[in-house]
């Protein structure tokens, strides 16, 4: 940390500067991004975070836990779906060193947590965005190819109108999923039986299952910080999740992302102090706080939640969404 000290404090005055990017990838042969460099610097942003806890300074730790989580909330500007996922992974990198300081978290710092959390919740990119510079890219893609197609080329047998009607095609019903709620369903679009037009295609279906999730878990952590608060200044739990509202530590109930439209958390009171909250999880089903649970490869237990996964996302159960 000491050695990339600069660095660290470069990104925290420059992540609270308005940003734009604009979709550049327009052929085939364009250079990927850095996408992997965002992540180290996400991963380098919490090490700073652990530093400064370790240290006796959470105020300042949760600055940098949250300067990872605000670079996750702009990546995905405009720069495809992998750009998307790229957002999504900086994202849990640093809501996952909160989920694990909660717990010993003074309510000054969840306060300023919370604080930061809620003003972030309108900078979210909505999933159908990347989709459509998927589409854009794809179409260029495909423009480049036709141009630079030899007569005995693929494009020499088949006109390439064809496969830039059948990728639209393909890419407008990926589009209008995107804008649908995930309770009504996840199921895979068929691909494109075209032979290019299949190939430039993108996948939806986790990708659609990892944005809902972390949704979820975006809207678990805000609650918890609220319920945590309420506690320091009242002495007991709310007896419902209205109650945070009421307080002012939240503008509104956060609705459960894997559930139907308009369906808030799941919250029990606990006597022991503590609270029951979870989302459904990706299988839609309230299983009443019963924890996802499953196999490693290796054999062991893993809390780790995926597209398949039977059970309930449960507040503090994970570290990793």
């Amino acid at each position: 940390v000491d050695r990339n000290r600069d660095i660290v404090e470069f990104a925290h005055r420059a992540l609270r500067l308005p940003y734009y990017e604009a979709n550049t990838m327009t052929s085939i042969n364009d250079e990927q991004r850095s996408y992997s460099g965002m992540r180290s610097l996400a991963r380098l942003l919490t090490l700073a975070g652990d530093v400064q806890w370790e240290s006796g300074k959470p105020s300042e730790a949760v600055e940098h836990y949250l300067d990872a989580m605000t670079l996750g909330r702009k990546i995905p500007n405009r720069v495809g779906v992998e750009g998307h996922l790229a957002g999504i992974s900086c994202e849990i990198i640093g809501r996952s060193h909160l989920w694990r300081r909660l717990g010993t978290m003074d309510a000054n710092t969840a306060q300023k947590c919370l604080t930061r959390l809620n003003a972030m919740e309108s900078e979210r990119i909505p999933l159908f965005v990347a989709f459509e510079e998927e589409k854009y890219t794809a179409q260029s893609i495909l423009v480049e190819v036709k141009q630079e197609a030899q007569p005995t080329s693929y494009f020499g047998i088949v006109p390439p109108y064809i496969a830039m009607v059948v990728l639209s095609d393909h890419m407008d019903k990926q589009i209008a999923l995107t804008k649908t709620p995930y309770s009504e369903g996840n199921e895979e679009i068929s691909p494109p039986r075209e032979f290019l037009a299949r190939v430039l295609a993108p996948q939806m279906q986790n990708v659609r299952y990892k944005y809902a999730s972390v949704q979820a878990g975006d809207a678990l952590l805000r609650t918890a910080l609220a319920l945590r608060i309420y506690r320091s200044k009242t002495g007991k739990s709310p007896e419902n999740l209205y109650e945070l509202v009421t307080a002012r530590l939240v503008s509104r109930v956060p609705d459960d992302p894997f559930a139907t439209p308009g369906t808030p958390l799941h919250y029990t009171p606990q006597t022991d102090r503590n609270s029951l909250l979870y989302s459904v999880g990706p299988d839609g089903i309230d299983n009443n706080g019963r924890g996802i649970e499953g196999k490693a490869t290796n054999g062991t237990l893993t809390r780790v939640p995926f597209l398949d996964s039977k059970g309930d996302m449960v507040s503090g159960w994970y570290s990793g969404y």
